[in-house]
């Protein structure tokens, strides 16, 4: 019998279980699962900078897949998903996520959150990351007056 602590011994190990009935010892079942320790974690994709366009509005379009390879972190696609979500919590519950191929942004600098899933098991790890858009420059050109003084007949260029 095990106490509630249980160390395992290695990875994909069977435990075997008995449940009897309290009231007649000899009414029992003996059946057994199978105790797989996932120990794939999520990577963590760089923050993401962005220039905005000329309306710096703080929101832009683009597609999340690029960070794929990051959240995956050397785990085979083919065995993970990879999906993002705008929250931790939907980001725990799991579900459909993001659009991956047409994401837009809704603030300048905005959290995002990706789930990676091993497709056999379910077992999941998250992580986060940073879209951050800064507003685009503004070049001012710069004026040249010349004035003409007639005392030289000279121009003389003067910046403002």
């Amino acid at each position: 019998m095990l106490n509630s602590m249980y160390t395992n011994t290695s990875n994909a190990q069977d435990i075997y279980y008995k449940i009897s009935n309290t009231l007649s010892s000899d009414c029992y079942d003996i059946s057994s699962f199978k105790l797989i320790i996932e120990t794939e974690t999520a990577g963590t994709p760089i923050h993401l900078v962005l220039c905005d366009d000329v309306s710096n509005d703080g929101v832009e379009t683009l597609s999340l897949s690029q960070f794929d390879d990051e959240v995956l972190d050397g785990a085979s696609p083919t065995d993970y998903d990879v999906k993002y979500y705008e929250s931790q919590a939907e980001a725990d519950a799991g579900g459909p996520g993001l659009n991956t191929s047409i994401f837009t942004t809704f603030s300048s600098n905005q959290e995002l959150f990706a789930r990676l899933e091993n497709k056999a098991t379910d077992c999941f790890s998250t992580s986060s990351f940073n879209v951050i858009i800064n507003d685009t420059p503004t070049a001012y050109v710069r004026k040249i007056y010349l004035f003409v003084t007639m005392a030289l007949m000279a121009v003389k260029p003067f910046l403002i």
